[in-house]
């Protein structure tokens, strides 16, 4: 069986293969001496404490626990919050609070509420705060 395709979708398609083909932007990536831009990262310490964790059982892990369904608590909105739809409890609250080096506290604020069982969903906040003495 013969396809027919009309004269304009053939020009359209043609069109688009020649712009793909000639646009500059699609060698965007392309590094060459003369265009080689050395870039050198300096100062990368900002927002550290976004890497640590706020829980004593997901610092025991190892912070691995975004894929954890055990972990249906309201500290899954720190690291994967869909484990929350498996909480046992109707209300569930958590404190944490971490102590650095040079008078810097990280804490951590965490409610979780799933009314009528579960059937209306999972409602949280979360509240992190970083205080540098």
């Amino acid at each position: 069986m013969k396809t027919i395709m009309h004269r304009p979708l053939n020009t359209l398609i043609l069109l688009a293969a020649l712009m793909m083909v000639f646009v500059p932007s699609a060698f965007a990536q392309d590094v060459t001496p003369e265009t080689e831009v050395e870039a050198e990262k300096v100062a990368q310490t900002g927002m550290k404490f976004l890497s640590t964790s706020l829980d004593a059982r997901a610092t025991a892990l190892g912070g691995a626990v975004t894929a954890d369904e055990s972990y249906n608590s309201s500290s899954a909105l720190f690291y994967n919050p869909a484990t929350m739809a498996r909480m046992l409890n109707t209300f569930h609250v958590g404190f944490s609070n971490v102590q650095f080096i040079a008078d810097i506290t990280y804490s951590g604020f965490s409610a979780a509420f799933q009314p009528s069982g579960g059937n209306l969903g999972v409602f949280g906040f979360s509240l992190t705060s970083v205080s540098y003495g």
